[in-house]
């Protein structure tokens, strides 16, 4: 019997518990919740390091503990496994094998509001592809193929209200989920710095919380608004497509639409998952930055 500290290097390697490739099987219980959303840093097995979620940190920490056939059982919250931030850890080469045996309603525990996942992991082998330069061209011009098709810029808001609510004059208005009422912008008072905004014009919709068709409004202002960190615009590329045809495309399939908003607490919209409403409606979605 033993103690360590999972998310911590020097435990690990002090605990008389902790050994490589030692266990046929782990039973984890992950911390859900972290403060201001900072996460943890873990190797991108790229000699570099990138940050996930405590609870995806945990479990990277207990998978080298487990045999070549080992199996760790874990309760994560939904949100790792949907999350942007963690997803490139379930996405490279040499992720383990993840299977979401039950999703758990919140509740479910006494005290707990989050939405759970019951998952089994285990470890996949990933045979190393060898590279050539007929590969590496090919790919390149794959990649400047879908850039030359891209049919509209996905704007990720970066302003959070309590950080708005301080401001006192600027040149452009700021826009919050509320702000959006039947299919129409309608902007409240508030105003910020014009370096903060983005240009129009735009279709936005709410990042968190439950979406419905009226909440998917267009902006056709020449104005450029500063958007919330709870809002996504989607600003048209291609010749031809109107933002009233990209909001009725947007919300043609309203339950779709409703099931794309997930997570482990308040229901929330990835850029990927956004990127897969856009590919099922014939568009192609490229991620920019909040600027103007």
């Amino acid at each position: 019997m033993g103690k360590l500290d999972l998310l911590s290097m020097h435990s690990r390697r002090s605990s008389t518990i902790f050994r490589a490739e030692f266990y046929d099987a782990v039973l984890l219980n992950p911390p859900f919740s972290y403060r201001g959303g900072a996460g943890r840093m873990v190797p991108d097995g790229e000699g570099g390091s990138r940050r996930v979620s405590p609870s995806v940190a945990f479990l990277d920490a207990a998978i080298p503990s487990i045999k070549p056939d080992g199996v760790v059982i874990a309760l994560l919250p939904l949100n790792a496994l949907e999350s942007d931030r963690d997803r490139w850890w379930h996405q490279r080469v040499d992720a383990p094998a993840i299977e979401v045996i039950d999703v758990l309603e919140p509740r479910k525990f006494p005290g707990v509001v989050a939405r759970m996942a019951v998952v089994r992991v285990s470890r996949r082998v990933v045979a190393t592809p060898v590279a050539t330069a007929g590969t590496a061209r090919e790919l390149t011009e794959k990649s400047t193929a879908v850039a030359r098709s891209v049919d509209v810029e996905i704007v990720r808001g970066r302003v959070p209200v309590h950080v708005a609510r301080t401001w006192v004059s600027g040149e452009s208005r700021f826009i919050h989920t509320p702000d959006l009422r039947r299919g129409v912008v309608l902007p409240q008072a508030v105003v910020g710095p014009a370096h903060l905004s983005s240009r129009g014009p735009l279709v936005l919709l709410p990042r968190v919380g439950r979406v419905t068709p009226e909440k998917v409004a267009c902006w056709d202002g020449g104005e450029s608004l500063i958007l919330s960190d709870c809002v996504f615009g989607l600003r048209p590329l291609r010749s031809g497509l109107e933002l009233a045809s990209l909001r009725e495309a947007i919300v043609s399939d309203s339950v779709s639409l409703a099931a794309a908003y997930q997570g482990s607490c308040a229901p929330y919209l990835t850029i990927a998952r956004l990127n897969a409403i856009l590919e099922e409606v014939g568009l192609v979605g490229s991620h920019v930055p909040a600027s103007p």
